[in-house]
């Protein structure tokens, strides 16, 4: 079999991007502020148990799966769950436990203001900003210098110089990735690390990378299931490099108190990214339904609901907010 390794399949490669997950939620709001509220989540099996948070029976909410084989021989999955919320106590993410930090948040408010005319109903859900444009960066320098170099070239049908050069720029993305979350640590120990200390930290982390032996990755994207072998490099090398930091943080009798929490932030940063890197191609849908009639709103009128749809893209590197108003007139 041709091995047809370009840029997208390389990219894929590196990131392990996963398939899109549609979420759909419906909200009916009662006069006095509760609401009920229905959400479906719908995907690939493998998209539900990844990073990204949805309803569970640990949040209260009720739940049930059914799982379908599609025509290609993958399973699809769907989540349904339900729950009724007390006015002033709507949820603002689906995550419980550890993954509240690092998870998707969605913060809604309901404002009942009465008037002479009657009583108003504002709806404000407001998506906090997923950082990713210096993530992206990487990406696009990535695919740029891959054009410049390599053009279409299949990976097969490149000669072993160009191999390397692709391996090497692979090495150098994945680095480059992984950097940002050293950073992330780094930045959390300024006040307390000196620069020396932060900077030979991460000459260490970058050592292992840099050694790394490319012709072995040659080897492996030579053959079409290349993936698992390429995610295992990939595991070996952090290992490797985080251990040639926590040695020179040994060396220099650094606290293990320090320690602990410079590996800490690197992880919550790492396990952020991979939460908006999964929420970045997945696709959202947001019903609302208000008591009375609605005059305002920032979405699309479907009867007596509002609906939203955007896709992830639109959470990163900003505010995204979700706006209605309904009347009850006296």
């Amino acid at each position: 079999m041709r091995t047809w390794m370009t840029v997208g399949v390389l990219l894929a490669a590196a990131v392990s991007l996963t398939g899109c997950l549609e979420r759909e939620e419906k909200i009916v709001v009662r006069r006095n502020g509760s609401m009920q509220m229905e959400v479906t989540f719908k995907g690939a099996v493998g998209e539900f148990s990844g990073p990204a948070a949805m309803a569970t029976r640990e949040g209260g909410w009720a739940v049930e799966f059914e799982d379908q084989e599609k025509e290609d021989g993958e399973t699809e999955r769907t989540l349904r769950g339900r729950q009724a919320f007390r006015p002033d106590e709507w949820p603002d993410t689906f995550a419980t436990g550890d993954d509240v930090d690092v998870a998707l948040r969605f913060p809604t408010t309901l404002t009942i203001e009465r008037r002479r005319d009657g009583v108003y109903y504002h709806f404000e859900r407001t998506y906090e900003p997923r950082e990713m444009a210096r993530y992206k960066r990487h990406q696009e320098m990535f695919g740029k210098l891959w054009q410049e170099k390599l053009g279409e070239t299949e990976f097969a049908e490149a000669d072993p110089v160009q191999q390397r050069e692709a391996v090497g720029l692979l090495r150098d993305y994945e680095l480059a990735r992984q950097m940002e979350y050293v950073e992330a640590g780094l930045a959390e120990m300024k006040e307390v690390w000196p620069l020396d200390l932060r900077l030979d930290a991460r000459a260490e982390f970058r050592g292992p990378y840099v050694a790394a032996e490319l012709d072995e990755v040659v080897g492996m994207l030579s053959r079409p299931d290349a993936g698992p072998d390429l995610e295992g490099f990939s595991a070996e090398l952090r290992a490797a490099a985080r251990e040639a930091m926590a040695d020179l943080l040994q060396e220099r009798r650094v606290p293990r108190r320090e320690v602990d929490e410079f590996f800490s932030a690197i992880d919550f940063e790492a396990r952020r990214h991979e939460v908006t890197e999964d929420l970045s191609d997945e696709s959202f849908q947001i019903s609302v339904q208000l008591p009375g009639r609605v005059i305002a709103h920032d979405g699309e009128l479907d009867g007596k609901a509002v609906k939203w749809s955007f896709v992830g893209e639109a959470l990163m590197d900003r505010t995204h907010v979700l706006r209605a108003t309904s009347v009850e007139r006296r």
